[in-house]
């Protein structure tokens, strides 16, 4: 989401980017998913952040399947973000053939980026959670306990 704003916000009203965000699970509907599936093919770019842990979700292919033929001649780019699966380094094959039948049925082209998820902290604790919301720092402790200024009274106010 920070990435399309910075896109936005940098590129200005000239960069003619006009994102448009769908989360899976509205692909279930049907009348979402083919409106999710026109936007897909009049869209430059594609950006789809998925896991890739056992095998792309069902709705996610589905919707993939569904997209209309670009007009021709008219080529895009389908930018897959994976998250692999724990102890994974490469993205599965599968998945790798799936995307590339699909950005070439739909004349794109097809950027895979796959990344290992966020190291897991399992010992944060509700208790340990609870300690710190009622922890005090000596610079907190110093801007609760700050001596109010004094009034000022000058010839002015």
């Amino acid at each position: 989401m920070r990435m399309i704003g910075d896109l936005v916000h940098k590129g200005g009203t000239q960069s003619g980017c006009e994102p448009s965000l769908w989360k899976l699970d509205l692909l279930l509907i049907p009348k979402f998913r083919e409106l999710a599936a026109h936007e897909a093919a009049a869209a430059d770019m594609l950006v789809i952040a998925a896991h890739d842990r056992e095998s792309l979700t069902v709705t996610l292919q589905t919707w993939i399947e569904t997209w209309p033929v670009r007009t021709a001649g008219r080529r895009g780019a389908l930018v897959a973000l994976l998250e692999l699966g724990e102890g994974r380094t490469e993205v599965r094959a599968e998945t790798l053939m799936f995307l590339r039948n699909a950005a070439e049925t739909s004349q794109m082209d097809l950027f895979v980026q796959s990344f290992q998820p966020p190291a897991r902290n399992d010992l944060l604790t509700a208790e340990l959670i609870a300690q710190r919301a009622v922890a005090v720092s000596s610079v907190l402790d110093d801007i609760l306990h700050h001596p109010a200024p004094a009034p000022r009274w000058g010839i002015n106010e």
